[in-house]
This record gives structure tokens, sequence and C-alpha cells, in this order.
């Protein structure tokens, strides 16, 4: 969600619903998406990031009015986002973690090239999530457990 009155679910066939009373009513939205969609982040109300299959990235500078399609260079799926800082970051099958940078303009905030960080592992990334100060945590499938202290610059298992 967005705030307590503005909200969204992301589904299969690239079902996308927004709220905009505090749950009372849902209604679809159009993302121009047919693969089933994971995760929904809003940056601020206007700006937005949706996650799902086949590498589906999109991205709305509207409230979610219009969408367009990033180019991922990937075609894993995208299971989870996360903001850490002044980057989103999209976490999927296969050890793919895609960072995308976020930049402010004279248009308002505005998504930069997509890339990809080289992590060193091949399971399911289930969920990242960051802190204050450029703390974060990955977790995935095998009990999988990475941590980074730079704000995803480098990630590192942590100590047992």
């Amino acid at each position: 969600g967005v705030d307590l009155q503005n909200g969204w679910i992301a589904g299969e066939s690239g079902t996308l619903l927004a709220t905009h009373d505090g749950g009372k009513t849902w209604g679809p939205v159009d993302c121009g998406e047919w693969a089933p969609l994971y995760s929904v982040l809003f940056v601020d109300p206007k700006h937005g990031f949706v996650a799902g299959s086949e590498g589906a990235l999109l991205f709305s500078g509207d409230a979610g009015e219009s969408w367009e399609r990033l180019e991922t260079g990937t075609t894993q799926h995208l299971f989870r986002l996360a903001r850490g800082g002044d980057k989103v970051f999209a976490v999927g099958r296969r050890g793919v973690m895609l960072e995308i940078p976020l930049t402010r303009g004279d248009g308002g905030l505005s998504p930069g090239e997509v890339h990809r960080v080289q992590l060193g592992v091949y399971q399911w990334l289930s969920a990242a999530a960051f802190g204050p100060e450029g703390a974060g945590v990955l977790v995935g499938g095998q009990g999988l457990v990475m941590q980074t202290r730079d704000g995803g610059a480098t990630w590192s298992r942590p100590a047992r």
C-alpha cells in the first residue's frame, strides 16, 4: 500500500487492483501486462513499481494511471520489490537481484537503468528489506540469508 487510503494488489494474468478508500472498494487497473504479477511497491503516492513473471518490471510515474515496462535483461520470475535508500531492488528466481536507481529531475522521480546485482547464489530469492543507514537483509531458498551494510552495493552471508 501507499498509505491508509491507497493500496495495491498484484495477481495472476496481469491482475492489478487498486483501492483509494482504505480497502472498502477495489478496482482493476490496466497495466498492459498478461504475465502473473507478484509484487507492488510505491515509493511515494505518485511513483510505483510492479514485478512479475518472466522478468516483468513495470513503472508508473502518475499514481498508477499508466505503466511502462522496464528492460530487465532477464526472463526469471521477479517475486518481491524493496526500497533501499535511492534504489529499488527486485529479487527472484535463480539468484536474480536487480537494482533500479531512482533519480529526481524536473519531471519528478524516474527509474534509471536496471542493473543485475551479482550475488553468486542460485537459490530463489524470496524477499529483501532495508532499514536506515543502508542496512539490509535478503532471504531465499534453502535457508539463504545475506546482509548488506552499504545500501546493497555489497552483500555477504552473516557469520554463524
